[in-house]
């Protein structure tokens, strides 16, 4: 509870409480999903990874990391395009950060082009 005294002009002091109930910060639950937008182009295969599902109920979602085959991009928005020039397995991960600088778990998937 918070007490407020107010004090007018007159000298005339009120007085009202408020109740203010206080929660932790909830983490952010990191959700991560791929797809192929296009592969029309010989050895270049155009993949979306969307954060966008991505849990954060008491706050909101400020940055994105993608680490793709060891390789980190941060963003603000939740969905990155990427071209693989390789057949193979390849490693993608998602982190993400909130309003109060917290940090997500990572969640890593592999994309395999045959």
């Amino acid at each position: 509870a918070i007490d407020f005294y107010l004090t007018d002009h007159l000298g005339k002091t009120t007085s009202s409480q408020l109740m203010v109930q206080c929660l932790p910060n909830k983490k952010i639950k990191a959700i991560l999903s791929y797809q192929l937008i296009d592969s029309s182009q010989l050895n270049n295969w155009v993949f979306r990874l969307d954060g966008s599902a991505c849990e954060k109920p008491d706050g909101k979602i400020i940055a994105y990391y993608f680490t793709v085959d060891g390789v980190e991009k941060q963003s603000s928005q939740s969905i990155l395009n990427w071209v693989f020039h390789t057949r193979g397995e390849h490693i993608i991960s998602l982190y993400a950060m909130d309003d109060l600088n917290q940090l997500s778990d990572t969640v890593t998937q592999k994309i395999f082009i045959p």
